[in-house]
């Protein structure tokens, strides 16, 4: 990166006081960032803003699907340096209480010799221009123990998978949308059942390949799979958490 195309950097992101992006040059001569006092590899980061390449970090992005890559929610408050990547990399209370009432629930109630749970936005490589996460993914136990497990993307499908709210930066897609391509995408790879938790209105999406798509509340009982139902609700107030 030049030095006219640095200065455009500057100027799109940072006021002329919080101007500290800057790139420097390490002990083996490898192009870094330093943002927010941290460096990080040029080679890792990457994107396109307002038609204009920009180097953004690969932490900040989520996934990428039909294409394109979604940046995490947050990521422009990091890029203006109001936040931190760590600041923006959790969850909020309800997603990860949710998150691991429905993993005890799992771990308690599925049989540990039939069904392996994935789980911590555990990658999913569906196809090319398709990388995606998922908040828990439910495997065959045989399906998962067959699959070699290495520092990559499964890139087998999971049998179920549950997902907590939107995660990625709305810039140039609708939460609807997002909701519709990525459930779509899932089931191209193979997945059988999406259920979709959207804790603002307290509703779950339930999804599956050539069905409609219910939207029930999230305070009446939903079907995991034949035989296993859950209630959200009961769950969060069993707990005795208020919301």
């Amino acid at each position: 990166m030049n030095r006219a195309e640095l200065f455009l950097l500057k100027s799109l992101f940072f006021p002329v006081q919080k101007r500290k992006f800057v790139f420097i040059k390490d002990t083996n001569d490898s192009k870094q960032i330093l943002l927010n006092s941290k460096k990080i590899n040029i080679m890792d980061a990457h994107g396109v803003i307002n038609g204009i390449p920009i180097a953004i970090p690969k932490q900040l992005i989520y996934e990428e699907l039909n294409g394109k890559i979604l940046y995490r929610k947050g990521y422009q408050d990091v890029l203006n340096q109001t936040k931190t990547i760590e600041e923006i990399m959790g969850c909020s209370s309800l997603q990860s209480i949710i998150i691991s009432l429905l993993l005890r629930y799992l771990y308690s109630n599925l049989d540990e010799n039939e069904y392996e749970i994935a789980t911590n936005e555990a990658g999913l490589h569906i196809s090319l221009g398709n990388n995606l996460s998922a908040d828990i993914a439910l495997y065959p136990l045989a399906a998962a123990t067959a699959y070699e497990l290495n520092k990559h993307y499964f890139n087998i499908p999971p049998k179920i998978v549950i997902e907590v709210d939107v995660s990625i930066a709305l810039d140039n897609i609708s939460d609807v949308a997002y909701i519709h391509q990525k459930i779509q995408a899932l089931f191209d790879f193979g997945v059988e059942r999406v259920l979709w938790i959207l804790t603002p209105d307290k509703k779950i999406l339930i999804a599956e390949p050539n069905q409609d798509w219910i939207l029930r509340d999230w305070a009446k009982d939903v079907q995991l799979m034949e035989g296993h139902t859950f209630n959200l609700m009961q769950m969060i107030q069993k707990k005795g958490y208020k919301i």
